[in-house]
């Protein structure tokens, strides 16, 4: 998926000065290894319009890696299998993790992915936005396992913007995040 961050930092510099960053399952698999594996990619981005505009970027960029099969996007791997990529839209994320990087940098070190407390407070928002049980039973999990995790290093400590979506009902969360709008790309 480095790739994928790299065609943004390369072909559209009118993109620099948006920020990137792994969440997801892809993310949680890093930071509990012995957890469930993933399918698909989840790549956040502040970029305006994501995730159509991104989309139609890397489509549009002779010999790209990338297609859209049906509702799913993919990146083909160089040894040829297809990953899912997915760019949630900014309205469900009412803040934009810690560890995400601007496109703009010279050279991206490597994936930036959320830190375990971001995960943790977006796996708490995102399962009670998902619509089906079997979806909230798995962020609850990766919620609970992350907590888990970050309990045996000491007390959870969340930045300003983490609380405040977990310990809003789901209502008040959907409200939230639909309504003004997502305040992510404030940074």
């Amino acid at each position: 998926m480095k790739a994928t961050i790299k065609e943004l930092q390369e072909k559209f510099p009118e993109f620099s000065n948006t920020y990137t960053i792994v969440i997801g399952d892809l993310s949680v698999w890093k930071h509990l290894p012995k957890g469930r594996r993933t399918a698909d990619v989840d790549l956040l981005t502040s970029i305006p319009g994501a995730p159509q505009i991104v989309k139609q970027k890397l489509l549009g960029v002779p010999g790209t890696p990338f297609t859209q099969q049906s509702q799913y996007f993919l990146w083909r791997h160089p040894e040829g299998k297809n990953i899912q990529v997915d760019f949630p839209p900014s309205w469900q994320f009412p803040f934009l993790p810690s560890g995400a990087l601007r496109l703009g940098q010279d050279r991206l070190p490597d994936l930036p992915h959320a830190t375990p407390e971001d995960l943790l407070a977006l796996k708490i928002n995102s399962s009670g936005l998902r619509a089906t049980i079997e979806k909230r039973t798995v962020d609850a999990a990766d919620a609970d396992a992350l907590a888990e995790m970050l309990l045996g290093r000491g007390p959870i400590v969340l930045t300003a913007e983490e609380p405040s979506i977990i310990f809003l009902s789901e209502a008040e969360r959907i409200t939230l995040l639909r309504g003004a709008g997502s305040t992510y790309n404030a940074r």
